[in-house]
Parts: structure tokens; C-alpha cells; sequence
């Protein structure tokens, strides 16, 4: 008897053991599979959609962009991974880059500006110093505000004011690629929600006219 009710002492030990492995296993992030959580809305609204009263900040694919022989030009859109056409002279709507002085003192310059109305982006003219010794990735940078990044980082990545260490961090990349992910004249609020995420796919797909006065940016 007494074994008896030892053994199903063992047996209830094991079962409660395995309940709590598996229980305790496999806690993967809510935003696996490559989802968007709601920071990254956070993020794409202070560095862009709050530019432009919600509304985000985008071109249409794929831009048109004249690199004039820029070094590092082409890999720098490589990068950033949004489809670009390379043409032989400055676009009438468009992505210009050439060599010159954005301001004593800076590295690179980008003027941006964008239809108020719905967001698109019209034209980006990024300045690229003649002297980038003491630059870090200034290019990419520059290249990552004419997609649309508006203002700096403070994370110590390449969107940092001097480049920080010229790495691009997980919330940039995630910024870049939700924007491009979203619809012209989406309208995003500061903290978006799951569910108001959801309805936002369905409800902003009808297209914006141009119009409402152009907005005009500097990013350096």
C-alpha cells in the first residue's frame, strides 16, 4: 500500500513538473513573425507622420534618383532596400544628390518637400560635404532623411546628428520599412492601437489628389 501511494506521489510530481516546463517554455515577443508593435508607430510618427500633421511621409515607388556620380550613392539606396530608377539627369520629381557645401561645419544637407495634403514626397536635393574625413556614413544618412526620416536619433546609431557609429539600429530600420509598408496619406495618430492599426490598412487605401500647398524640409 505504501508503495502504491508512493508511486502516485512520483507520477502526480512529474505531471506537475511537466505543466510547468511547458508553461514556462516558448514565450516568444508578442511582435514576432515581423509584425509592427505599437513603438514603431510611435517612432514612424515622431520622426515623420508628426512632420506633416499625421499624415506620413512617403514617396511612390520606385523613386526616380540622379546620384551625379556621387561615391557611395547607389549602395547607400541599396541599404534602405526601397525601389529606386536610376536616371542620367535631375529628375522634375525626384531624388538629386551632388557635391557641395551644405554649411560650415555639417557633413550633408538634404531639402525636402512633399505635398501637405496626402504626404507624397515631390523632390529631395541632398548635399554631400567635398571633404567627409570626419564623417560617418554620411551618404546612407543623408539618404535615410530623403526616404523620410525627419529629424535626428539619440541612440548612438547612424541617424545620430554626426552619424554616431554608423550603424543603423533596429528602430530606424523598423521606421523605413513600416513607411513604405503603409499607403499614401495614411494618417497615423502618436499612439496607435492593434486594432486601430488593423482598420488603418482597410480604411486608407483611396487615393489623396496632390494639393493643400507643399511643404518644404531641411534635414542635415
Amino acid at each position: 500500500m505504501r508503495n502504491l501511494r508512493m508511486k502516485k506521489f512520483f507520477s502526480c510530481l512529474l505531471l506537475i513538473s511537466l505543466l510547468f516546463t511547458f508553461s514556462c517554455s516558448g514565450g516568444g515577443s508578442s511582435t514576432s513573425g515581423g509584425g509592427s508593435s505599437g513603438s514603431d508607430y510611435g517612432y514612424l510618427y515622431q520622426h515623420n507622420a508628426g512632420a506633416n500633421n499625421g499624415i506620413i511621409i512617403r514617396w511612390q515607388t520606385p523613386i526616380q534618383v540622379n546620384t551625379n556620380g556621387v561615391a557611395g550613392a547607389e549602395e547607400a539606396f541599396r541599404t534602405w532596400g526601397i525601389p529606386v530608377t536610376y536616371v542620367s539627369s535631375n529628375p522634375a520629381e525626384g531624388i538629386t544628390l551632388s557635391i557641395g557645401e551644405p554649411g560650415a561645419g555639417v557633413c550633408g544637407v538634404t531639402y525636402s518637400q512633399w505635398y501637405r495634403s496626402n504626404g507624397r514626397m515631390a523632390t529631395a536635393q541632398i548635399v554631400i560635404a567635398s571633404n567627409l574625413n570626419r564623417c560617418v556614413n554620411t551618404v546612407t544618412h543623408e539618404v535615410c532623411h530623403a526616404l523620410g526620416y525627419r529629424g535626428h536619433s539619440s541612440d548612438g546609431g547612424l541617424m545620430d546628428p554626426a552619424g554616431g557609429n554608423g550603424q543603423i539600429t533596429a528602430e530606424v530600420r523598423n521606421m523605413i520599412n513600416l513607411l513604405y509598408s503603409l499607403p499614401i496619406g495614411t494618417t497615423i495618430s502618436p499612439s496607435q492601437s492593434l486594432k486601430s492599426r488593423a482598420l488603418l490598412k482597410q480604411s486608407n487605401r483611396i487615393l489623396i489628389p496632390d494639393g493643400g500647398g507643399m511643404v518644404t524640409w531641411v534635414d542635415r
